[in-house]
C-alpha cells in the first residue's frame, strides 16, 4: 500500500510545513511497505526538519549543516526558553525530550539506511519501527504546540 491516510493525523496536517510533511508521508509509506529501517530513517529526518524549521522561524535563517540531531534540538530549545511559561518545569521536560530525540538519531545510525557500515546491520522489526514512528510524531506535535 503506497498511500497513507493522513486524515488520521490532523495534528500533522495542521503543522503544514512541506519539508516536514514530506518526511512524515515517506515514513508512513515505508512503514506500510514493511521497510522498517527506512521508516526509522524518515522519522529521524522528520524530526530534524522540524527542528530546522522552528530555528528558521525564530532566527530568520537556516541552521548550519552538521552536528547531531541532539545538538540541533538543544540549540532550538535554548531559543525557545524565553517564550516558556513555568520555565523551570518546562525546561526539565524539554531536557528529557531532547534525550529522546537524540536517541532516535542514534537508533537511526544502526539502520541499514544510515551511513555506510563495515559490518552487516540488523534490521528493525515492526514493533520497534512503530515505537520510533510514534515518538517522532509525538515530538513533532510538541514543537508545533510550542511554536
Amino acid at each position: 500500500m503506497d498511500y497513507f491516510p493522513r486524515i488520521n493525523y490532523p495534528e500533522i496536517e495542521q503543522f503544514d510545513v512541506i519539508s516536514v510533511t514530506e518526511h512524515f508521508t515517506s515514513m508512513n509509506i515505508a512503514f506500510n511497505n514493511t521497510d522498517y529501517s527506512k521508516a526509522i530513517n524518515f522519522a529521524k529526518s522528520m524530526l530534524e526538519s522540524t527542528v530546522r524549521w522552528v530555528y528558521l522561524q525564530v532566527k530568520g535563517e537556516d541552521m548550519k549543516d552538521g552536528g547531531s540531531l541532539y545538538s540541533k534540538t538543544k540549540n532550538v530549545v535554548k531559543l525557545l526558553k524565553s517564550h516558556l511559561i513555568g520555565q523551570e518545569f518546562v525546561e526539565e521536560i524539554l531536557e528529557k525530550q531532547m534525550d529522546i530525540i537524540g536517541d532516535v538519531g542514534r537508533i537511526r545510525n544502526y539502520t541499514a539506511e544510515s551511513h555506510g557500515h563495515a559490518d552487516r546491520v540488523a534490521h528493525f522489526e515492526k514493533a520497534q519501527a512503530q515505537y520510533i514512528r510514534q515518538i517522532a510524531r509525538n515530538n513533532l506535535n510538541e514543537f508545533n504546540d510550542v511554536n
